[in-house]
């Protein structure tokens, strides 16, 4: 523990997620109500900032974009979290479009929900079940979602934080030539 009454800590490495992961400090210090919070250095080595903060300037940031290529402010914006996402993750992601002024009361979709209303499945066909995955640079994520009366939930999801197309395409270089 440092003076400050929090410790420096490093995000592990871990040979399955093909290679080293970022080396970034994270500090973790004492909040009013002793709790621990987390710190990143934002530039690297620069101020630390809660991460509440820096996605909140990624989202005024897009909100900027869409309003110079809108030429207005948006009127909305649909905000996923990941379907395992806990409770303090989502209030964080709650808390950052609160500071990036996108409005505190808007509802967060589970990610696989809202890809699959983006390609149309909404309910149109009744009650039914659905396979939804997602493999990112470096995941895979897979839910079934439900469609009842209008209304979509997330009954079961999983993944592997290290398995990927990054994964994936390193494997098929290796095994390939």
């Amino acid at each position: 523990m440092d003076a400050a009454g929090g410790h420096d800590s490093r995000r592990p490495q871990d040979p399955r997620a093909g290679g080293v992961r970022s080396g970034r400090r994270l500090r973790r210090v004492r909040a009013p109500d002793g709790r621990g919070r987390c710190r990143i250095p934002f530039p690297p080595g620069g101020c630390l900032a809660p991460p509440e903060q820096l996605s909140a300037g990624e989202l005024k940031s897009l909100r900027q974009d869409a309003t110079h290529e809108l030429g207005e402010p948006p009127a909305a914006a649909v905000i996923t979290v990941p379907a395992g996402c806990s409770p303090h993750q989502a209030g964080a992601t709650c808390r950052a479009a609160a500071l990036a002024r996108l409005g505190d009361a808007r509802p967060l979709f589970p990610e696989l929900v809202a890809a699959a209303r983006a390609y149309g499945v909404d309910g149109a066909l009744g009650s039914a079940h659905r396979l939804v995955f997602h493999r990112g640079s470096g995941q895979f994520r897979a839910a079934v979602v439900e469609e009842q009366g209008g209304e979509s939930r997330v009954p079961g999801h999983a993944g592997d934080p290290h398995l990927g197309e990054k994964n994936i395409d390193r494997d098929n270089v290796e095994n390939c030539w």
